[in-house]
């Protein structure tokens, strides 16, 4: 009887370490970022990505590589305030001041995460109206999503969907889709030759005896901007 309590418990200790490791790893799976006033959870470890910050008068973007292979994995950018006050805010350190200062703010927010096919960059944008005071925010409405070609090229977007869903006061999912169709000519050389873009994943098909047009779709990319 003692044998078999014994083994028991081995089982039970075993069964208790080998969920904790689990769960441990499931939580240091994904990393939180900070934007500007926004955060986004990318399903990275932290200890498996390097990111890069990258900040103007304009924007503040971030980009996540793999630490090992230098890939980049995903790109975010949060475009700084536009501000329905009668005040020009000409920096953070002003729009702090601001915010101490009054009642309550109403801006109009833009996101956009990036989505990298071959040698197109397609962004899905989201416009929100937040309102903030002092430390406290919380999202009011979607105004708009739409989709822009973020790269140069003989490329466009077409047949593009998008939407976002506020789940609550402090999160918007964003998502949608789009069809990609690049111009490429027998002489075209580089990442929109004939030969990449088959590598990449596009179909083509002959326009003319010289010219190709090369296509390929983006299903369901979506992502998850957070207040806090």
């Amino acid at each position: 009887m003692k044998k078999i309590l014994s083994i028991a418990l081995s089982v039970l200790l075993i069964t208790s370490c080998f969920i904790t490791t689990a769960s441990a790893e499931t939580i240091t799976k994904s990393t939180k970022i900070k934007l500007d006033e926004i955060y986004v959870t990318i399903p990275y470890a932290e200890n498996n990505i390097n990111i890069v910050r990258e900040e103007n008068d304009k924007e503040v973007r971030v980009v996540i590589y793999d630490k090992y292979t230098g890939e980049e994995l995903e790109a975010y950018g949060e475009i700084l305030d536009n501000i329905s006050t009668k005040f020009s805010i000409n920096s953070r350190e002003r729009l702090n001041k601001l915010n101490a200062v009054t009642a309550g703010i109403y801006s109009n927010k833009t996101y956009y995460k990036d989505k990298e096919v071959g040698p197109c960059i397609c962004r899905l944008y989201v416009e929100a109206r937040v309102y903030s005071e002092n430390s406290y925010r919380n999202f009011i409405k979607v105004n708009d999503t739409y989709w822009r070609e973020a790269s140069s090229g003989t490329w466009k977007i077409e047949r593009d969907t998008s939407d976002a869903e506020m789940v609550d006061t402090n999160n918007i999912v964003v998502h949608g889709g789009c069809n990609i169709v690049v111009t490429t000519t027998e002489s075209t050389t580089g990442t929109f030759s004939y030969d990449s873009l088959v590598g990449f994943g596009f179909s083509v098909e002959a326009d003319t005896e010289t010219t190709y047009h090369a296509r390929t779709t983006i299903d369901d990319f979506r992502y998850t901007y957070s207040l806090y």
